[in-house]
């Protein structure tokens, strides 16, 4: 009934009308990592959805064919040998399947009033889906609920969770009925009375037997699940292979806390499924690193994420593609600090040695820092006698000063290079750093930043003479003659 292969310039082997009851595939729909299919089967029988699994490359596995549900027949449809074929098949955010059926005449021409629509969610303990049909009718038509045109999609948008159906005759609330496009609340809470449409709708009076399957391609403009990328950094694992230390924001925009955090690839075993304590609760967010354990420099790496609820079998699972850095020989943490004052900051560093990345692992005992050509700043000191920084080895540095007249916000490009004892083998990186807004006294001369120029300013101005640092208040490069005439001038 359902076959893959070659279909080149889209001709088909197969031949031309109707494969029968049984053999006709119908709706089709993809969730996780299978295809979900109905079959059109022979009045007096139930109508089947199925199911087959896809490898990695989208082809289907052998073997993998499974019966998932049997929906029983309308046994009060009109028209004589006639069963109502499953259209449509999609999923909502709580992995439920929606179905929606389509009334027909024979196996080419639609009609209308006879067809169902249903939400069936998997019940784990009964290893079987539990389908729950909705009562698509009218209110002059209390008792015919079988108005669904063949379409059904789900929205989670400014009236809450919905189905979407395409109707030919439901309710609108005591205005009577309606046809086109419109949504029902998601959970059918009073089975046995009308589902009434809320709206929005897309009228569509006067083709009810012209309506089919339903895409719907924005479901809300927020997603309910969020996974944004703060950082990735390279990360050395245990086995002295290469990792990546992946810092994310989780946002919640569902309307219940999640407490579940699953990853779906191996890269992150053993670390696939966190527990969030406390939960994440709705709309808001949290900041979480997660260990990635391979995958090559400079890729693009896709997996599935998914935020859970637990006590409530609800989940939201998107697609994410991160792209992992080029691991270079050092990876390094920046932390910046304002100098109160004007035109200077400091800043610490962790670095982190990764020379074997490069071809030539050694052991750091130097750390070097210069501003790229073109950039109006200083940095000191330029050279940072550290302890023995084994490989894969971590060491902070600082408070580094940078001097410099860009306003806060401005980038500054480092040289940073980490050298052996005979300073040969070495490795060069280049580190941003983003200048800070500024903050505390703006009074030149006030070099120590407590409110006041005075002997304390003037005998540090003395003691750095002829060297950058804070004490050059100009940023001429130089701690000189005009500094103290500045300093001097703003005495008190």
């Amino acid at each position: 009934a359902i076959a893959e292969g070659a279909n080149p310039n889209g001709t088909s082997t197969e031949p031309a009308g109707f494969a029968g009851y049984g053999n006709t595939p119908y709706a089709v729909a993809v969730a996780g990592d299978r295809v979900y299919y109905s079959i059109w089967r022979a009045y007096g029988v139930a109508q089947t959805v199925h199911s087959v699994q896809l490898n990695a490359v989208g082809a289907f596995v052998v073997g993998t064919s499974r019966l998932e549900m049997n929906i029983p027949y309308a046994p009060l449809h009109p028209y004589a040998n006639m069963n109502c074929p499953i259209t449509d098949i999609s999923f909502d955010d709580q992995c439920c399947m929606l179905l929606g059926e389509r009334s027909m005449t024979d196996p080419s021409s639609s009609s209308a009033h006879n067809s169902r629509a249903w939400r069936a969610c998997f019940d784990a303990d009964a290893a079987a889906w539990a389908p729950v049909r909705y009562d698509v009718g009218s209110q002059g038509f209390a008792t015919d609920w079988q108005n669904c045109s063949g379409g059904i999609g789900f929205v989670n948008g400014s009236n809450g969770p919905q189905a979407w159906l395409t109707g030919d005759f439901f309710a609108q609330g005591p205005a009577g009925s309606y046809y086109g496009i419109g949504g029902i609340p998601l959970l059918d809470l009073n089975p046995g009375q009308l589902d009434t449409h809320l709206g929005p709708g897309i009228n569509m009076t006067g083709f009810k037997t012209m309506q089919g399957s339903l895409d719907i391609t924005c479901v809300s403009a927020t997603e309910l699940c969020e996974f944004n990328t703060v950082d990735i950094d390279c990360r050395p694992n245990a086995a002295g292979t290469m990792g990546y230390l992946w810092t994310v924001e989780l946002v919640n925009n569902s309307l219940v806390p999640a407490n579940i955090l699953i990853l779906g690839d191996p890269a992150f075993s053993p670390n696939n499924v966190v527990l969030l304590n406390p939960p994440l609760t709705p709309g808001s967010s949290m900041f979480i690193d997660i260990p990635i354990s391979s995958g090559t420099p400079g890729s693009v790496f896709c997996f599935t994420a998914t935020l859970a609820a637990s006590f409530i079998d609800q989940c939201c699972t998107t697609k994410v593609c991160i792209t992992l850095p080029e691991c270079s020989c050092i990876d390094t943490e920046v932390v910046t600090a304002d100098l109160p004052g004007v035109g200077s900051f400091t800043f610490n560093m962790n670095i982190l040695n990764l020379t074997p990345a490069t071809g030539t692992p050694f052991p750091g005992e130097y750390i070097t820092l210069t501003v790229a050509p073109g950039i109006a700043a200083t940095v000191n000191p330029t050279l940072v006698d550290i302890p023995t920084l084994p490989i894969y080895a971590s060491t902070w540095i600082g408070p580094i000063t940078v001097n410099t007249a860009l306003p806060g916000g401005s980038i500054i490009t480092l040289i940073v290079g980490i050298h052996s004892q005979s300073f040969h083998p070495c490795c060069f990186q280049e580190v941003k750093l983003t200048v800070p807004a500024q903050t505390g006294s703006t009074a030149p001369g006030d070099v120590n930043a407590d409110g006041v120029v005075d002997g304390t300013d003037l005998a540090m101005l003395l003691s750095n003479w002829g060297l950058p640092g804070t004490t050059d208040l100009n940023s001429d490069g130089t701690t000189d003659a005009q500094d103290l005439a500045l300093m001097l001038a703003n005495w008190g």
